[in-house]
């Protein structure tokens, strides 16, 4: 029994499948520690800060590392679960609990790859973004005029679901396709900075959101719950927000308004867009 335990730990100690993730900032290209563990990419802390930028110590004794990002200073501690936060305006400290602790390794600290893209584009004015699973790309939204979602969320009546997202400017959209069970959308020149979209939990028709950065845009995958939901997509409030409608096809009566110049036949379902068009015609 007791060689079993010391092999079991022994083989979760040191990872398995180690290699590297490529930072590209501009025509600098950093390479990162990092390993696979239980299916989660883990990243060197260090070398992610040094790769931005971004001043940081080590300190030895601790076995942490203090990181200072524009209006934060963090404290990276090896084993720990909490990140330690001074904020430079009112000098309070508080603390931002990761999903798993830190790992240690070879004098490094690791955590998990979402988390330290988290922490980094939710505190430093540059955004890092996925390129693909090994190759990470630094983008400026300020400078490259990139979008920025700033909120999301979902939306359930008796109309169906909407998932609604919200942009500092007009969100460019390009339906790509829609099967029985799924719809891919592109959204141009816009990134997911602070997870917005990410981290909005599955409801109503909507079974899951799948969300990546390809070439500088946003690629959403929406998984429908069944065969026999469809999907429609508008924009509201000058184009900044976009809304996702899931709805279940029914057979249901057709309702008409009219106005001067024409009239419009709807299902009861398109209801809320009727007043919309009426408006800008």
């Amino acid at each position: 029994m007791k060689s079993f335990l010391f092999l079991f730990f022994l083989s979760i100690s040191f990872p398995q499948e180690s290699s590297r993730i490529s930072l590209i900032d501009g025509s600098n290209v950093n390479y990162i520690p990092s390993y696979n563990f239980q299916g989660n990419p883990y990243i060197s802390v260090k070398y992610f800060l040094d790769a931005l930028g971004i001043t940081n110590e080590v300190d030895e004794f601790t076995k942490s590392i203090n990181a200072e990002f524009n209006k934060y200073s963090t404290r990276f501690i090896a084993k720990n679960p909490f990140l330690v936060l001074k904020s430079k305006q009112n000098k309070k400290t508080s603390s931002l609990q990761l999903v798993t602790s830190t790992h240690f390794i070879d004098g490094m600290i690791f955590i998990p790859l979402k988390d330290m893209l988290e922490i980094s584009n939710r505190f430093n004015d540059r955004a890092v973004i996925y390129a693909s699973p090994n190759r990470l790309i630094v983008v400026d939204p300020k400078r490259e005029q990139i979008n920025i979602i700033q909120a999301a969320k979902i939306e359930i009546n008796s109309l169906g679901t909407f998932v609604k997202m919200r942009a500092d400017t007009k969100i460019k959209s390009v339906y790509n396709s829609e099967n029985k069970t799924s719809i891919s959308i592109s959204l141009s020149n816009t990134i997911d900075k602070s997870e917005e979209l990410s981290s909005i939990k599955p409801a109503g028709f909507v079974k899951h959101i799948g969300v990546k950065n390809t070439n500088g845009n946003l690629e959403l995958n929406i998984v429908k719950t069944n065969e026999n939901v469809a999907v429609e997509i508008f924009h509201i409030n000058n184009e900044e927000e976009l809304v996702i409608h899931l709805f279940e096809r029914e057979d249901t009566y057709w309702l008409e308004k009219e106005s001067k110049h024409f009239k419009i036949i709807y299902r009861p379902f398109h209801s809320h867009l009727v007043n919309d068009v009426l408006i800008s015609a």
